[in-house]
């Protein structure tokens, strides 16, 4: 089966399923495969490049067929719990792909071609969601300190810090001090590492129940750039981790659930997404899944977050566009050379 007609009967099973449960909107029929051809000349570097992409969308092929047959079959509706995340499997191999910061625990996300961020020289990195952890940011800005970072959090705790305790220099006193989320991220503001904005994500401009009984101010994506003066700009990097918030946000037309009006186009150009997903339900999942497949963005790894949600009901999801891993392929392979050439320079360094 051609990588369109799967991709293309994968839509048609969950708009079957999308008549009852409200998901037709996400449906267009776009060959994503033609958005990675972005190489064609006769070089060894874009002989190699096109062979990747190939190689890729042949992995992808067989996930598509199977979860358009489960949709077709049941809508996911019988799927085991632990099995929510599992029709989804890396398919593009990133050389540099690396761990943001470079420690265990929870809060480090895999990126892509850190290195390759270098020459753009716009270079901007949106993370939403924080927790009072700017681990992601202070570890990025140390690798990329050209690159402007937002980090977009509306739930941290109002309170001052009364005794004051609390500062970049002694980050392990802020857990005993009340208001501690909030002042150690404004303490990395203070440095230069990020901006904190204190608003959200979300499907529409307004007020949104993030919490049972407590209302935090929200705005879409377009909306949040628009507000900064970044309008037309590309969102090099893109991290997002709203405990379960992100289904509504990201399949909104305002962002992944636009290409189907764009021609495959997302409404803002987003090259790497950091995603962090929430719930047991495999409705949503493939809900979120087939809208950014259709956008054009690959997952290049997956892990599953034991830390929280009994150990499998929260995954850690990395994906990347055509024009960044293009970018980070052309830093490990130089021109000229062959894959195996460029993998053996690679094992020597």
């Amino acid at each position: 089966m051609s990588m369109r007609r799967a991709l293309i009967l994968l839509l048609q099973c969950v708009a079957i399923a999308s008549a009852q449960h409200g998901l037709s909107h996400l449906l267009h029929r776009k060959n994503v495969e033609s958005q990675w051809r972005l190489c064609r000349d006769n070089t060894p570097r874009c002989a190699a490049w096109n062979a990747k992409v190939g190689r890729s969308f042949e992995d992808l092929r067989p996930q598509l067929d199977v979860l358009a047959s489960e949709m077709a079959r049941n809508g996911l509706a019988t799927l085991d719990k632990r099995e929510a995340y599992d029709l989804y499997l890396p398919t593009w191999s990133c050389e540099s792909r690396e761990r943001v910061p470079r420690r265990p625990g929870d809060g480090p996300k895999w990126m892509c071609g850190v290195d390759a961020l270098r020459p753009v020289r716009d270079c901007l990195v949106y993370s939403v969601g924080s927790n009072g952890d700017a681990s992601f940011e202070r570890a990025l800005k140390a690798r990329q300190p050209h690159c402007e970072i937002f980090t977009f959090d509306p739930t941290l705790p109002s309170r001052p810090n009364a005794s004051g305790r609390c500062t970049a220099a002694r980050l392990e006193l802020c857990p005993t001090e009340p208001g501690w989320k909030l002042q150690a991220m404004r303490a990395a503001a203070a440095e230069g590492v990020t901006t904190l904005v204190e608003t959200g994500l979300g499907s529409r401009d307004g007020r949104l129940e993030i919490f049972p009984g407590n209302f935090f101010p929200v705005m879409t994506l377009p909306s949040l750039m628009k507000s900064l003066g970044h309008e037309n700009r590309t969102i090099n990097v893109l991290k997002i981790d709203i405990e379960g918030g992100e289904y509504e946000a990201l399949v909104h037309e305002t962002l992944f659930g636009g290409c189907k009006h764009r021609n495959g186009a997302m409404p803002v150009e987003v090259e790497q997404l950091q995603l962090e997903l929430h719930g047991i339900d495999a409705r949503p999942v493939a809900r979120l899944f087939a809208a950014v497949y259709a956008c054009g963005l690959q997952v290049f790894n997956s892990e599953p977050n034991h830390w929280g949600c009994d150990g499998y009901g929260c995954v850690e999801f990395s994906f990347v566009g055509p024009t960044h891993a293009f970018r980070a392929f052309r830093m490990t392979h130089p021109s000229g050379s062959t894959h195996g050439h460029a993998r053996k320079r690679e094992r020597r360094r």
